[in-house]
């Protein structure tokens, strides 16, 4: 689930297929019935190395799987990353595109298409006998508060340890979101197999970088260190830097159950400024699919930074 940072508004996926590998994005309807306006900024000429860097329609046959998408809005041009696989390699290997707009409708793929991909020197490459796919999706883009330059959070995998363990947050950084340089995990290994669909909010004086996971992706060493069941949700992560380092603050998830009521959360502001969680409505009790987005839940945040969410009323 990609959210937009604005007034009120949102883009989201229209449909949340049960299978990843069949996503497509589309403009949710407006949440103007919850008092949240919905207002577009209009686009301004497009310039400078952004210009120089504008893409053409066409030329990017490698990418033709959509994973979660983060965009941005750059010198009057919407800037969409997105996960694409190849068609002849079945879509095993993910790689991170970029597609361009001015109105949010009508989208060009860069004709330099893939630009970020998974670094052998640090990250897991396709090997199907420790895992089923190259693990390389979900960028989440922003712009450092005090540097000015853009950095890439990604759902990744390190290329050691315990396979059910592997899973961390990619990090990659760029000066103008066409030129990538892939670093090292801003996560450490060991809790889960993957971690998905990544966000980085600031609240209160800290960075919290949001993920989700399956119950099926918690590792033993996890599950032998907590003595917690196994969840489907939202967990996060905090740090004093945008960047980290990162620890957890508690082991609970923030939204999680057996049946994967909610994934896919995101933390965005209402139109008051308060602070809310949205996410995409999985599964009913009784485990049939559902595939909505669902209302916006108040978080709360406590004197010691804690992040939490009264979910349950909102199945």
């Amino acid at each position: 689930m990609g959210l937009l940072a604005g007034p009120g508004w949102s883009r989201l996926p229209r449909a949340l297929p049960a299978s990843p590998s069949r996503a497509a994005g589309g403009i949710a309807t407006p949440l103007e019935r919850l008092g949240w306006p919905c207002r577009l900024p209009r686009p301004t000429p497009l310039g400078g190395a952004a210009r120089r860097a504008a893409p053409q329609p066409g030329r990017d046959g490698r990418l033709g799987r959509l994973h979660n998408l983060d965009r941005q809005h750059r010198a009057g041009l919407w800037v969409l990353f997105y996960t694409g696989g190849h068609r002849a390699e079945r879509g095993l290997v993910q790689r991170i595109g970029l597609a361009t707009s001015q109105d949010l409708v009508h989208w060009e793929k860069h004709a330099a298409n893939p630009l970020i991909v998974a670094d052998p020197r640090w990250y897991e490459q396709l090997d199907l006998d420790v895992w089923h796919d190259q693990a390389w999706r979900d960028p989440w883009v922003f712009r450092h508060p005090q540097m000015g330059d853009f950095h890439a959070f990604i759902t990744a995998r390190v290329n050691h340890g315990p396979p059910d363990g592997r899973g961390v947050i990619a990090h990659a950084r760029s000066s103008d979101l066409v030129e990538w340089e892939v670093l090292p995990p801003a996560t450490e290994p060991g809790e889960f197999g993957h971690m998905e669909v990544p966000q980085l909010v600031g609240i209160r004086g800290r960075y919290y970088l949001i993920f989700c996971a399956t119950a099926s992706v918690h590792s033993a060493a996890r599950r032998e260190r907590t003595a917690l069941q196994s969840v489907t949700g939202t967990h996060y992560l905090v740090a004093e830097s945008p960047l980290g380092p990162f620890h957890y603050a508690s082991d609970e998830f923030m939204v999680g159950d057996a049946v994967g009521s909610f994934y896919a959360g995101k933390l965005a502001q209402d139109p008051d400024g308060a602070w809310v969680f949205l996410a995409s409505r999985q599964f009913t009790p009784d485990g049939t699919f559902m595939g909505e987005l669902s209302d916006p839940m108040p978080m709360n945040v406590d004197s010691a930074g804690n992040l939490s969410v009264d979910w349950r009323e909102y199945l």
